[in-house]
């Protein structure tokens, strides 16, 4: 039984991995009926509603308490707000494709990051690997730059502050994991995106005059942002929030690598975007870098 319960971590890695390597294709999608704070604002919305739901049904069960929020409100912060501003306005300047790819870098700014928060060390070997994931997003920003594709490169830089937030709040989970729960953590940033993004949202479409709920009435976004909200949001999250609470934040962040391959996949298949050579090269290395940081890290525990 010890030996089956050590693999779910992997499980639920994988299983997050999988929903949130097609979210890029639905957001991409859902994108061609709403903009950008539309979209997010009603993902969340969605997310929000059904989780409460789900709380006052009793189908999730947790007691959560106003000096918890001090706690998790800044993890919410990071991810999803300041995520999912970065990615979603990257997507909508770039490609599915090119935001698995950057997104992919989550493990190297991690291990930086942990190395200096949390006290994970780092090997010689893995600060090689490391060093060649950021040669890899090195060569995607620069020929990006040279080809000046405006827009690629701006969506280049909305994706690299996604980055920047997932690893801050991939350190911050891993630490709150030993006071609370999954579902607790998940539903705090649920809420707390869906109201901080629909306020964004609806002002802005006071501002600018357009119907906030208009999106609704095509199929295609309801299938989208049902995608986003109630899978890659409620469900994506949990597992994500359960995986990270089982390993240390560099292994963890691995499986970004799948949800990569997938979007690469999901986006030249369905969506027929085009994949330049640059971009199959820096990914190759990105993935190498990624793999040999988590494949030769240290036998012993990291330092608390």
């Amino acid at each position: 039984m010890k030996n089956i319960k050590a693999y779910v971590p992997y499980l639920t890695g994988i299983g997050f991995a999988v929903i949130f390597g097609f979210s890029f294709m639905f957001s991409k999608i859902a994108l061609e009926y709403a903009t950008v704070l539309q979209l997010i604002g009603l993902r969340f919305l969605v997310a929000a509603v059904l989780f409460e739901a789900l709380r006052l049904l009793r189908i999730v069960k947790f007691k959560l308490k106003f000096k918890d929020l001090k706690i998790l409100i800044p993890i919410a912060l990071f991810q999803p707000v300041l995520y999912f501003l970065g990615e979603t306005y990257g997507i909508n300047y770039s490609s599915s494709s090119m935001a698995g790819i950057v997104i992919s870098l989550i493990p190297v700014t991690t291990a930086i990051i942990s190395y200096f928060v949390l006290k994970e060390v780092l090997t010689k070997l893995q600060t090689v690997f490391l060093a060649l994931s950021i040669v890899g997003i090195g060569l995607i920003g620069y020929m990006t730059l040279i080809d000046f594709k405006l827009d690629m490169m701006l969506g280049f830089l909305f994706l690299f502050v996604a980055v920047i937030a997932a690893s801050i709040y991939s350190v911050l989970s891993r630490k709150a994991s030993g006071e609370f729960d999954a579902i607790k953590i998940t539903y705090v940033m649920m809420v707390f995106g869906a109201i901080v993004f629909n306020i964004i949202g609806f002002t802005h479409s006071r501002i600018a005059g357009y119907p906030y709920f208009a999106p609704f009435m095509n199929l295609r976004f309801d299938i989208s942002i049902l995608y986003l909200g109630a899978i890659s949001s409620i469900i994506a999250y949990f597992l994500m929030n359960y995986t990270v609470s089982k390993m240390p934040a560099t292994q963890f962040s691995l499986f970004a690598n799948l949800a990569t391959v997938i979007s690469i996949i999901a986006g030249a298949v369905f969506l027929k975007e085009q994949i330049f050579i640059y971009q199959i090269i820096g990914s190759v290395l990105i993935i190498l870098g990624v793999w040999g940081v988590n494949f030769f890290r240290p036998a012993n525990k990291s330092k608390k």
